[in-house]
């Protein structure tokens, strides 16, 4: 029997016993008090024992309400662990990703640094190089000047030559003959050829940078 027809048993059984007391009077009214006692000490119980299961109802509603709320919120934790693992992951592959950009830049960096003291090295060496040319130039300069001077005073004696060779042609006459002839003209040639092959022989080598 639940308790709300218990209530109801006991109601009615208290009203018939009112009514049975009011009929018969005299010893059945003692009996009608401690019944009545009985029945009220029952009710009384039974409204304790309501209200305290009313409290544990709305304890166990309360608990509930606390445990659904603190799913929802486990769960909500739980999917922001996800989000927050997803990002952390997204976030490692970047920074290895630029720690990688970061690997290659100092390597293009140091094939650049290899290259500019290689440079320098060459530059160096170009430089050399182009003060070896120069002073190499100022000395073919020098020996081509030298070489003028001398071409000159060749040119000089060839000169004093001809003079010597006409006055002997004047005091005696030359062989005329075409091989004597010829002999004398091949000689002015040659000589003539070689001055100015000195007079325009440029120095060798080349020019400084």
């Amino acid at each position: 029997m639940g308790e709300p027809e218990l209530l109801q048993a006991l109601i009615l059984g208290f009203i018939a016993i009112i009514t049975t007391s009011a009929m018969a009077g005299g010893a059945a009214a003692y009996t009608f008090k401690g019944m009545a006692k009985t029945v009220g000490d029952s009710i009384d119980r039974w409204m304790k024992t309501a209200e305290e299961r009313d409290e544990e109802a709305k304890a166990k509603n309360a608990e509930r309400d606390a445990r659904a709320e603190l799913n929802i919120k486990l769960s909500e934790a739980i999917a922001s662990q996800a989000v927050l693992r997803n990002e952390l992951t997204v976030v490692s592959q970047n920074a290895a990703q630029m720690d990688e950009a970061v690997r290659q830049m100092g390597i293009r960096l140091t094939a650049v640094e290899n290259e500019k003291v290689a440079a320098e090295r060459r530059g160096d060496q170009l430089e050399v190089e182009n003060e070896l040319l120069k002073a190499e130039n100022t000395q073919l300069k020098a020996e081509r000047e030298s070489l003028g001077q001398e071409v000159k005073e060749l040119q000089t004696q060839v000169n004093e030559l001809k003079e010597k060779v006409a006055r002997l042609e004047t005091q005696h006459p030359p062989d005329t003959t075409p091989a004597a002839a010829e002999s004398l003209d091949h000689v002015a040639q040659l000589t003539s050829a070689g001055v100015a092959g000195e007079l325009n022989k440029k120095p060798e080598g080349n020019d400084p940078l």
